[in-house]
């Protein structure tokens, strides 16, 4: 007897994996002082590894702590999986925007955006505000 809605697929080599799924797909909205030369702000994009981050222009030296919030979303993903590919898809918006903005569904250029462009793969969405400097919160 069938086993309903149940798929059974045989494979070879695969004893004690797990097959990927899309459930640990993350997003980054981070503030930034500048673009990179690779990538202008308010821009969407995806990439796999620090390596593709450097590649447009997100350097320690250029963006310090953007470059930092990536490598940090690495080195965990490594730790945890061994892997140093992972999705990601990121966003940088202006140092002016806050973090209520960045969440706000009405806003351009907010998190939505990033979420409409990965066409729902985004699973985890990470926040990051890096205000400029000499800036004075308001409580």
């Amino acid at each position: 007897m069938a086993l309903p809605n149940v798929k059974i697929s045989l494979a070879n080599g695969a004893l004690g994996r797990v097959d990927e799924t899309g459930d640990g797909i993350a997003g980054l909205v981070i503030s930034a002082s500048a673009a990179p030369t690779g990538l202008a702000l308010a821009t969407p994009k995806v990439i796999y590894n620090l390596q593709a981050a450097v590649a447009l222009g997100i350097t320690e030296a250029a963006l310090p702590k953007v470059y930092r919030q990536i490598k940090e979303f690495y080195d965990g993903y490594n730790y945890a999986t061994g892997s140093e590919n992972a999705e990601l898809h990121i966003l940088l918006v202006a140092e002016t925007m806050t973090l209520t903005q960045m969440a706000d569904t009405t806003v351009s250029n907010s998190a939505k955006s990033l979420i409409d462009a990965a066409q729902g793969r985004i699973k985890l969405l990470g926040l990051s505000r890096n205000p400029a400097s000499g800036y004075t919160p308001t409580v």
